[in-house]
C-alpha cells in the first residue's frame, strides 16, 4: 500500500513538472508587451485593428500568424512600415472614399472594414455601389506615428512571439536591428 502511494505521488509529482516545461509562465516582457498591444499612451494601440489572445479588434491580419513565422526585427519593419498593400482607397457612387480593408464578398456584397473611423466600422457595399478600389496613398499604419522606444518595440513584439508559438524568451531591443 505504501509503495503504491509513493509510486503514484511520484507520477503526480513528474506530470505536474511536466505540464510546468510545457506550459511556460508569461514574463514580465509579455505582459508588459500585452498591455501596450491592449492600450497605448503614445497612439492607438495594436488591439484596435488586432485581436491577439482575446484582446482587440479581428479587423486587420492575423498576427499570430506572422508571429509564427517572422523574426523579431521582420516584425519590428512590419509595425514600424507607413503603409501596408492589404489597405485600399475605395470610393463609392455616393461620393465617400475612405481607407478600407476587405472583409470578404458574399454574392454582390462587398463587406469592408473602413479604417477613417476609430473603432473601425464594418460596412457592407453592394458591388454595384463601389466606384473603385486603389492603392491606398493617404492611409497611414498607426504605430508607424507613434515613437515607441526600442525596448517597447521588442515588448509588442516579446508578446505577439508568445501568442503565437507559446516562446516566452526575451525579445531584446538589439534583435530587432
Amino acid at each position: 500500500m505504501m509503495r503504491t502511494l509513493v509510486l503514484v505521488a511520484g507520477v503526480a509529482l513528474c506530470a505536474s513538472q511536466s505540464d510546468a516545461q510545457t506550459k511556460p509562465e508569461s514574463s514580465t516582457q509579455v505582459e508588459r508587451g500585452r498591455s501596450l498591444f491592449e492600450k497605448s499612451s503614445k497612439g492607438l494601440p495594436c488591439g484596435t485593428c488586432h485581436s491577439l489572445e482575446g484582446i482587440g479588434k479581428a479587423v486587420a491580419p492575423d498576427l499570430r500568424r506572422l508571429g509564427a513565422i517572422a523574426t523579431p526585427r521582420d516584425l519590428a519593419r512590419a509595425i514600424d512600415m507607413q503603409r501596408t498593400v492589404f489597405v485600399q482607397e475605395v470610393q463609392t457612387s455616393a461620393g465617400k472614399t475612405f481607407p478600407g480593408l476587405q472583409k470578404q464578398i458574399k454574392g454582390d456584397t462587398l463587406y469592408v472594414w473602413d479604417l477613417s473611423v476609430i473603432p473601425p466600422l464594418l460596412r457592407e457595399l453592394k458591388t454595384a455601389d463601389i466606384v473603385s478600389m486603389r492603392e491606398n496613398v493617404k492611409w497611414g499604419h498607426p504605430p508607424a506615428s507613434v515613437d515607441y522606444t526600442p525596448q517597447e518595440l521588442a515588448d509588442i513584439i516579446g508578446f505577439i512571439k508568445a501568442a503565437a508559438t507559446g516562446e516566452r524568451g526575451e525579445i531584446i531591443p538589439a534583435d530587432l536591428k
